[in-house]
């Protein structure tokens, strides 16, 4: 579509700007070469008898000569701006076959490939050179089929109808006269180029949309246009009785049937999208008020953005008069083009959808109706070759209404891509079915449930949810395990490299601590933490505590001791059981602790000890992040525990012969499958030692070594742990591993293909489930050959139901994004935090009252029942599987000296990792080395940003929230305050390109700290594992903790010491980082 010819100036009649709709189709059309984008080929079934093609063509001819559009190129090349070029006289590109010899089959495939190859030969601009050309076919003696094709910045429906009215005034003079002439047109296309010029310049119209549009979010249509996706069209005729309805309705409640069809649009709109707050297209016909203004041929449309928040409680008579006043209010400015609205201030935040995503338009010409009127056009002639026309536009989904026979004719544009084929048949019935309520029941209220069909509703409420199935709920994880004890007493129950301990010797020594516990004077219901690392002290103090009849806590003693004082003083613990002395960062608390290292914690007689515990009573507690800066305990009973462990052992039986590995560290609640799953099955649990979770070399010999048949990775370090032994073929023979559970992130594509690759007959399962509702609720299997991008997390798990609805809490039709919410399998709530209990589990009428809790993330139905993650609704993180509220990090920021304010963000990291960035408006600079340690002596090492930035004042937009968008931008990074150097040596570009691969960057000094530049626990496994398969010297990962600059890794690697110490108060924060691999492993 570049200029291929060089223009006379001789051959010009006149020369203007070109108009914003115009400029903007061919922009649009020029970004998507070869897609036939604004390529228009309208087709029209004609009855002409003894058809002259010598006489069309002259008649388009004189068509032509009065239109002065219809001799017009356009040039945005070679101006200071772009212009529309009218020529003189221009030559029409026709082309007529006769194909009366072929059968209708025939005729329809000629036809078909003509149109094809046609859209392979885009219009050439800056030429002299007509965009528009005809195509006729014969198809009998009597019956012409018509293509016009246009580039649509030519012209527009109205137009297109306008030209086939005057072509077949001026053949049919021809054809009876030899001679006819048009009467000249009193305004022209250039009128309207300079009102629109005019238009542009006034501020209170472009005021009106700058405040109409402010804080906009663009519309989300259920999927993503994927590049390559062909355009559908999907067509649909309503009868005329629901017409009728209509035009009574319109008259009735002082309306149009426009209107009314635009709100049953606006409603179908609304079915499909999670949002509320919707910015919608409404396709004006923006014909100038000039004298012959409906007679001129060229491109006037505009799309008229329309926004509407959704309004909860209102009946379809409400809804109706709310888009009747805001259509009125719209239309006084409707005449400023969208490419002009798009360029105001805020509009361009988001290039990746446009402006407006989808457009109705509305088709109801007086023109087409003379047109029938005169038999021209004729849709009912029995040899009618049917073939579509074809129109592409820029945007995902139009819908076009033509209502010129007084019946309703539907045809949705659409992309299976963003939206599925499927859905769109639902649209168009549920666009019918507001018609309906609008015309029938005015005075009800609007909901998405009645708009749903039986079947949907039968679907959504029935056939997703998870099998119904019994389970020993009168019982506890412990009494089964008592009952696994008594059948195989001597078999393995906990093993590790220098312990093992039988299934007999455990309940007895669980039993021996739990009467201990009792006569201690901790009562049942009280809380007893646990607070050591992996070992067979954990796993009895574990049972001991739901023996007992009290509620497990576990806390990882790595915590610094500010949040471990936290965590004890609000759980009111009762006891803390440990296997050593240490303990001073509590001390002065008020609590029992017991030492299981000890001896004398195992007296008593073997099998005396007896304590009932109801199913419904707390089992344990785990705390996770809060939004309010302070972590909020979430209270477990053993009821729904041991539906959760059953649910597994249905699924993916274990036998005495599987052994789990246990590596998840126990303050995440996947770690409560790993300690109890083995326990009611005969099978075994290996410990993995304290430390190892960090060293994927290590995982793989104890995988090896303990013949561990099942186990847990969090997808970030299972890319880690895949990456390790890809490279290392030596650590890959795994003969008993049949099964790997990965939960906590959203598990990659990539991720699965690679574990599938180099495990050819193990299984592996991606899991989802907050902690509020006992670990898991869904599960999906994954399989070698999958073609989606998304990695779905599955079906509900057995007595679990989940929906997926609006905001104002109504079910989404599949395959719509919306609030997961989960039924069945719930947490009692949060401790001491009734405010918050309230708020995130919830009474719904969904058929009868359930108790469900509100997830705050995003999914929607797939076609066959399984659910597909979408994302958050909130600024919740999730960091390496670490459930994670800013809020929480911003609370302990603000108490650092001199800061002012503070927000934290995530930001996606090469791989899809998240990254922690800490934006901190104050009066004084400050070092990362300094604030880091700040940070640890009061919250965990994973909840420390990576990136901090040092601004002023917040960036603020003109409604007084602060711009996200511009914080980066803004800020200044706090970095070390080494000077930047590029590697000198070959160690040193060695390690730098390792490192810009893994870290995703383009370049890096040798003095910048690996942790400064988004490094973090994981990525540093991945450099790890690259620099020992580079160098002959191997390391290990604390060394890396330790030498966290190229320079000072590049000169150990070359003389075995540090000789250039990395910046001011890296020895400081050493402990710091390398304390950060204590919780690689974490779900939530």
């Amino acid at each position: 579509m570049m200029p291929k010819a060089i223009i006379n100036k001789e051959q010009i009649a006149d020369i203007f700007p070109m108009s914003d709709i115009s400029f903007g189709m061919v922009y649009h059309s020029l970004q998507h070469p070869g897609d036939a984008v604004y390529h228009d080929q309208i087709v029209f079934n004609i009855q002409l008898p003894a058809f002259d093609p010598t006489v069309f063509y002259n008649a388009l001819l004189l068509v032509a000569d009065r239109h002065e559009n219809l001799r017009s190129n356009y040039n945005i090349f070679d101006y200071d701006s772009p212009v529309q070029i009218v020529f003189k006289h221009i030559v029409a590109d026709f082309e007529h076959q006769d194909i009366c010899s072929l059968s209708e089959k025939d005729q329809e495939d000629f036809i078909s490939k003509c149109m094809h190859d046609d859209q392979l030969q885009p219009f050439v601009l800056a030429s002299h050179t007509a965009l528009w050309r005809v195509r006729t076919f014969l198809l009998d003696e009597n019956n012409l089929m018509v293509i016009w094709i246009n580039h649509h910045a030519v012209i527009d429906g109205w137009s297109t109808s306008l030209v086939m009215k005057d072509l077949h005034e001026a053949y049919t003079a021809l054809k009876s006269h030899g001679r006819f002439s048009f009467e000249k047109l009193r305004s022209s296309y250039r009128d309207f180029v300079k009102a629109e010029l005019t238009l542009k310049r006034s501020e209170r119209v472009k005021q009106f949309w700058a405040e109409e549009l402010m804080d906009l979010q663009r519309l989300r249509l259920p999927g993503n246009y994927r590049e390559g996706d062909q355009l559908k069209n999907y067509f649909r005729t309503y009868n005329k009785d629901i017409y009728a309805r209509i035009r009574g309705a319109a008259k009735q409640y002082g309306s149009s049937v426009k209107n009314i069809c635009f709100t049953a649009y606006v409603y179908t709109i609304y079915m499909i999208t999670h949002q509320t707050d919707l910015l919608l297209g409404l396709i004006s016909h923006n014909r100038p008020v000039l004298e012959d203004g409906d007679k001129i041929v060229g491109c006037f449309l505009n799309t008229v953005p329309f926004r509407v928040n959704w309004p909860q409680h209102i009946t379809w008579k409400q809804l109706l008069k709310l888009v009747d006043e805001k259509l009125l209010k719209v239309r006084q400015y409707e005449g400023l083009s969208l490419k002009e609205i798009g360029n105001l201030p805020g509009m361009s935040d988001s290039k990746a959808i446009p402006l407006v995503n989808t457009f109705f338009n509305y088709i109801d010409f007086y023109i087409y109706k003379e047109i029938r009127e005169a038999s021209v056009v004729d849709t009912t002639a029995p040899r009618a070759v049917h073939v579509g026309s074809y129109e592409k536009t820029n945007t995902y989904l139009d819908f076009m209404l033509d209502a010129g026979s007084e019946k309703l004719n539907l045809v949705i544009r659409y992309y299976e891509s963003v939206v599925p084929g499927k859905l769109i048949t639902a649209m168009s019935q549920y666009f019918y079915e507001v018609l309906h309520r609008i015309t029938g029941t005015p005075d009800e209220i609007c909901t998405k449930d009645s708009i749903l069909s039986a079947v949907e509703r039968q679907q959504l409420l029935q056939d997703f949810k998870g099998p119904e199935s019994t389970y020993p709920d009168d019982k506890t994880i412990m009494d089964l395990f008592r009952e696994q004890a008594v059948k195989s007493p001597r078999q393995l129950a906990v093993v590790s490299e220098d312990i093992s301990c039988s299934y007999e010797m455990l309940d007895r020594k669980s039993d021996q601590v739990a009467a201990k516990i009792l006569a201690e004077g901790v009562k049942p219901g009280s809380v007893v933490v646990v607070m050591m690392e992996r070992s067979l002290e954990l796993i009895i103090g574990l049972f001991a505590i739901m023996k007992a009849g009290a509620v497990y806590l576990p806390i990882d003693p790595g915590y610094p001791p500010e949040r471990i004082r936290y965590l004890l003083e609000d759980s009111a613990a009762e006891m803390v059981l440990t296997n050593t002395e240490t303990g001073n960062a509590w001390s002065s608390i008020r609590c029992r602790k017991m030492n299981l290292s000890h001896p004398d914690c195992y007296s008593g007689e073997s099998g005396s000890f007896k304590q009932e515990v109801s199913p419904v009573a707390a089992a344990y507690m785990i705390y996770t992040s809060g939004s309010t800066g302070r972590p909020k305990g979430v209270i477990v009973n053993h009821q729904t525990l041991v539906n959760r462990i059953y649910w597994m052992q249905e699924a993916y039986a274990l036998s005495p012969e599987d052994r789990i590995l246990h590596k998840t560290p126990v303050s995440f609640d996947v770690s409560m499958w790993e300690l109890c799953w083995w326990a009611i099955s005969g099978a075994s649990l290996v410990l993995l030692p304290p430390g190892a979770e960090r060293n994927p070399m290590l995982i793989s010999k104890v995988i090896a070594e303990q013949k561990v048949s099942v186990m847990h990775f969090v997808p970030s370090m299972l890319d880690v742990f895949l990456d390790f032994i890809g490279e290392n073929s030596q650590y890959r023979h795994f003969p008993t591993l049949r099964i790997v559970f990965s939960s906590g992130e959203a598990l990659k594509k990539a991720t699965v293909s690679e574990f599938f690759r180099l495990f050819a007959d193990c299984q592996l399962v991606n899991l989802y489930g907050p902690t509020e509702a006992t670990v898991d609720v869904t599960y999906f299997n994954c399989r070698r050959q999958w073609d989606e991008e998304i990695i779905p997390i599955g079906k509900p798990i057995n007595n679990i139901s989940l929906y997926v609805l609006s905001k104002n809490r109504e079910l989404q039709p599949e395959g719509v994004a919306g609030d997961l919410y989960i039924c069945g399998g719930l947490a009692l709530g949060y401790l001491n935090r009734p405010d918050l209990t309230h708020a995130a589990f919830v009474n719904v009428r969904i058929g009868e009252e359930k108790r469900l809790y509100k997830t705050g993330d995003i999914a929607r139905w797939l076609e066959n029942g399984e659910l597909e993650f979408i994302g958050r609704e909130d600024d919740q993180l999730k960091i390496r599987g670490v459930r994670i509220e800013p809020g929480e990090i911003e609370k302990v920021l603000r108490q650092y000296p001199d800061v002012e304010d503070v927000i934290v963000i995530g930001s996606k990291q090469q791989g899809d990792n998240t990254k922690l960035n800490a934006f901190i408006v104050c009066s004084q600079t400050f070092s990362f080395s300094q604030v880091t340690a700040f940070m640890a002596e009061r919250i965990p090492s994973y909840m420390i940003p990576t990136s901090f930035y040092q601004l002023e004042a917040f960036p603020m937009k003109a409604n007084g929230k602060i711009d996200r968008a511009e914080l980066f931008r803004q800020a200044k990074r706090i970095s070390s305050e080494e000077v930047f150097s590029l590697p000198v040596n070959e160690e040193e570009r060695l390690i730098a390109e390792i490192w810009k691969q893994v870290l995703g960057i383009e370049s890096v000094g040798i003095n910048d700290n690996f942790f400064q530049i988004g490094g973090d626990s994981i990525t540093i496994l991945k450099v790890f594992n690259r620099l020992n398969k580079a160098f002959p010297k191997q390391l290990a990962v604390v060394d890396l903790f330790k030498y966290t600059t190229i320079s000072s890794l590049a000169t150990y690697y070359i003389t075995g010491t540090n000789d250039f110490p990395g910046p001011n108060g890296e020895e400081e924060v050493f402990d710091i980082l390398l304390n950060a691999t204590k919780n690689l492993e974490v779900n939530d």
